[in-house]
């Protein structure tokens, strides 16, 4: 996304404020829970996101955009694991069967098949993220002030028509995202961004990926689409 020179100074001038909350929150990152690095962060996000007046037309029950291809970075994706692993074992258990089911289907399809496949996210439930305090920040980012644009791109995927945002709520997600990066690439954390259904699946599958994470190197070595950090 091209963005005015204005906001793309905004974006920098609020990572740099919150450069020291974000440090404290990650200290000792590669030690303890996963969830308990990321919530803050994205507390701080929602909070500072809630300030904006503009009108926003998302609503519970309004999922077009829980059918969309999702990347997630594996701090993102490691939270939502132990979020599963603490569900009962029949409810993990099935969500353990839609994750290879969902990963199966999309096997084959290609990024841009995968985008316009319109495949709902394993965690919908009858409208609604089962996952919610702990959603990525992909998915935390999104919004549109036109619910009606949302349903004419979902039943035309190859639309280009795009809803209205909030520049508010663009420049937090973003400053918050880049310091995110930021912080990982000092660190010497793998930073890049996973599709969210494949790096979940390993990430339940195979907990060597978080001491592979923790070693420096790249998390999932299943997932191959996958996009770098420009950070």
């Amino acid at each position: 996304m091209d963005l005015p020179q204005a906001m793309v100074a905004a974006i920098g001038k609020l990572g740099q404020a919150h450069m020291a909350f974000v440090a404290e929150a990650y200290a000792d990152l590669g030690s303890g829970p996963a969830k308990a690095k990321i919530i803050p962060i994205y507390t701080r996000i929602d909070s500072l996101a809630g300030e904006s007046t503009s009108k926003i037309d998302c609503r519970n029950g309004c999922d077009f955009c829980c059918h969309y291809h999702v990347y997630a970075t594996p701090l993102e994706i490691f939270a939502i694991a132990e979020e599963v692993q603490s569900w009962d074992p029949t409810k993990s258990g099935e969500l353990g069967s839609k994750l290879r089911g969902y990963v199966s289907e999309v096997k084959g399809l290609g990024r841009e098949g995968h985008i316009r496949a319109n495949i709902a996210c394993v965690f919908l439930d009858r409208g609604s993220c089962s996952i919610y305090p702990v959603r990525p920040l992909a998915c935390r980012r999104h919004h549109s002030a036109d619910r009606e644009v949302c349903e004419r791109t979902y039943h035309n995927p190859r639309s280009l028509e795009a809803a209205q945002q909030d520049k508010h709520r663009i420049v937090v997600s973003a400053a918050f995202e880049t310091v995110h990066a930021e912080y990982h690439r000092y660190r010497g954390y793998d930073r890049d961004a996973y599709e969210f259904h494949s790096a979940l699946l390993e990430a339940l599958s195979e907990p060597i990926a978080r001491q592979r994470w923790k070693a420096g190197q790249r998390a999932f070595r299943t997932v191959t689409d996958r996009t770098a950090s420009q950070i």
